[in-house]
């Protein structure tokens, strides 16, 4: 079947690690078993390895399979030595030739894969740090740090991997980095980055400078505003967004590549009778147009909801107990190449729905892999 091979030809190219000898099973027939199965619900090598079982005659349609289904040990083993650095490459090589050129805006976060970690052996969990097209609704790449503080290394990682030109990057707070808006402005994007206390000296500035205009109603500053309300279930809120151009006092502005302008978005929150406000400030090589900054940090959160909660909810990626370093890491890829191939199935369902439905009905597991 055309569309199985072509999950083969995804990782073609990557490196066997085995030794000859012990080759029982060819490594394309390993790999599409493995996505095929997470795809249909597999959250373990048992799980992978009772999928492939319950499906021989039908995987014999397009696999060689010549020993027969590999054991769960097998999976194991032979995920365990992949190259990790490489099988990731291969899935963004893979995402930017199904999406073809991109536009619209590039969300770049962190997530930590809570049971991968071994308090006995003092190892942290798993951190990936992936990049999300907030309008395609896809991971665009992905890789492995080995915790929270080190996204600041991973995101240059990430950048390497895409083509960012008439994209906005956005990044929260620990992506706030000279070197990273750099990249991004050398690679002909833009940026919106977060700005927090990591920033001291221009956070700082760029706090007082807000606080100061607010004071006089933004008098005599040259600005853009915009206001959006929204109600939901109790909760309702009110974000106000200010953003200028008017940096020339800024300090160090110079050593932010492309800097152009600067947001403070101010949310007025009432839950259960409980009012809070909350002020969130940001830098951005954009103009000062305020409903487009407006969208970009909005679409920014569509990471968490739409990525790293469905991965939880949708394929209890928390709840992921694989040790080794690097099956869990190479694992997470698969679970990533199957969150896009499910949310581009265009059936209105839920995720758990429909890896549910595919582990029912081939035809409807060919449309996901097609």
């Amino acid at each position: 079947m055309e569309s199985e091979f072509n999950l083969i030809s995804l990782f073609g190219e990557i490196s066997d690690p085995r030794i000859d000898r012990k080759k029982l099973h060819r490594l394309g027939d390993i790999l599409v078993i493995s996505i095929l199965a997470v795809i249909c619900g597999a959250e373990s090598w048992i799980d992978i390895e009772d999928f492939g079982s319950a499906r021989y005659e039908w995987l014999k349609e397009f696999l060689e399979l010549p020993n027969g289904i590999p054991s769960h040990d097998t999976f194991n083993r032979v995920f365990s030595l992949i190259d990790s650095n490489e099988f990731e490459k291969r899935f963004a090589e893979w995402v930017r030739v199904v999406s073809g050129k991109l536009n619209g805006q590039i969300a770049i976060d962190g997530k930590m894969i809570k049971g991968s970690g071994n308090r006995r052996k003092g190892e942290e969990p798993l951190w990936i740090v992936s990049a999300w097209a907030t309008d395609l609704n896809l991971v665009l790449a992905e890789t492995q740090v080995a915790k929270k503080s080190n996204e600041i290394t991973a995101i240059p990682k990430i950048l390497e991997m895409l083509s960012l030109n008439g994209c906005i990057v956005s990044i929260d707070a620990m992506g706030c980095q000279k070197e990273i808006a750099q990249d991004i402005k050398e690679r002909s994007g833009e940026y919106v980055l977060a700005l927090k206390g990591n920033q001291g000296r221009l956070h700082a500035e760029v706090v007082n400078f807000f606080d100061q205009a607010e004071m006089v109603n933004f008098e005599c500053l040259k600005h853009d505003c915009h206001t959006s309300y929204e109600k939901n279930r109790g909760r309702e809120e009110t974000r106000i967004l200010y953003v200028t151009e008017e940096i020339d006092w800024l300090p160090y502005r110079e050593q932010w590549q492309g800097l152009r302008s600067i947001v403070c978005m101010i949310s007025k929150r009432t839950v259960a009778g409980r009012k809070s406000t909350e002020r969130r400030y940001y830098i951005s090589s954009l103009p000062a147009d305020s409903q487009q900054h407006a969208k970009a940090i909005r679409n920014h959160w569509s990471i968490e909801n739409k990525q790293h909660w469905v991965l939880d909810v949708g394929f209890n990626e928390d709840r992921c107990r694989i040790r080794d370093r690097t099956a869990g890491k190479n694992l997470a890829t698969l679970r990533r190449m199957a969150l896009n191939l499910l949310k581009q199935e265009p059936t209105k369902a839920g995720i758990r729905r429909k890896r549910l439905r595919a582990g029912w009905d081939d035809k409807f597991l060919r449309s996901v892999v097609t």
